[in-house]
């Protein structure tokens, strides 16, 4: 379970055929859908298989066209370019012929420049020990969160009608899993709702439309059993829409990550 069975579903790109027959197993669902950290994840992992590592993902842009449920899934990649710093390249999954999912990938190599900003740091607070962890309860829960850890020390969890626009705590895998690729800080991007479902006292589906996701640092071999840092941060709610930042912070403290979502809310 956990980090395990994640490993295992990633293992199914590793094959380097175009297109990929996937397997979606049960038990990461998230509502009518699979788990969208999972499904955009697969195709992070497949690039990997195809960009030279010198060149790490520096963007990710999703667009979650129609739910993806459990099943065969097929993953085509096209390289869009490839220059002398950068590599493009785009990932269709497809269910009964369907496409599910779209994700555009940027990776680019090191350059010299003279320009350094230093990324904001951790937030100061509370640490993991101690703090409520988001249990499974099937049924209620999404099936995905029996295979992570969320602890919030900022808001609260979805449906408790906490007050306050924004949301953060710490996240890893359950059980704790060893250093991953870049594919596994995706998914753990994911793993935690908007922000703005804390405030409602029901529940009330949601899912996400879009997806940029920005990575800060190399995050290839990063420990997955140490404790991340995550904040999100609601910019807009209106018409049964919201918009949210978020960022993710390294256990060593480094910012690792940043994104922004668009995500239908029907509360």
């Amino acid at each position: 379970m956990g980090g395990a069975a994640f490993a295992e579903i990633l293992r199914q790109v590793h094959t380097g055929d175009s297109p990929l027959e996937i397997q979606l197993p049960e038990g990461w669902g998230q509502g009518r859908s699979t788990f969208g950290g999972l499904v955009a994840a697969l195709v992070v992992e497949a690039a990997r298989q195809q960009v030279p590592p010198e060149r790490r993902l520096r963007s990710a842009l999703t667009t979650f066209v129609a739910p993806t449920t459990p099943g065969p899934v097929t993953l085509t990649l096209e390289l869009l370019r490839s220059g002398r710093a950068v590599t493009q390249v785009r990932g269709d999954v497809r269910q009964d012929g369907k496409l599910t999912c779209a994700v555009m990938l940027a990776y680019g190599e090191a350059r010299p420049s003279a320009l350094l900003v230093g990324p904001e740091p951790r937030p100061e607070g509370l640490g993991p020990e101690g703090l409520f962890e988001l249990p499974h309860l099937p049924g209620v829960t999404p099936d995905f969160v029996q295979h992570t850890g969320i602890r919030w020390n900022l808001g609260g969890p979805p449906y408790t009608g906490t007050p306050g626009p924004d949301m953060g705590g710490w996240c890893r895998y359950n059980p704790p899993s060893p250093p991953g690729s870049e594919a596994w800080v995706v998914a753990m991007m994911d793993f935690w709702p908007a922000p703005v479902l804390s405030q409602l006292t029901a529940p009330a589906p949601a899912s996400s439309l879009t997806w940029s996701m920005e990575l800060v640092e190399d995050v290839a071999g990063q420990p997955m059993d140490g404790w991340w840092y995550y904040r999100a941060r609601t910019e807009g709610v209106a018409d049964g829409y919201c918009q949210f930042r978020a960022d993710l912070w390294a256990p060593d403290g480094r910012l690792a990550a940043v994104s922004r979502q668009t995500a239908a809310v029907f509360g």
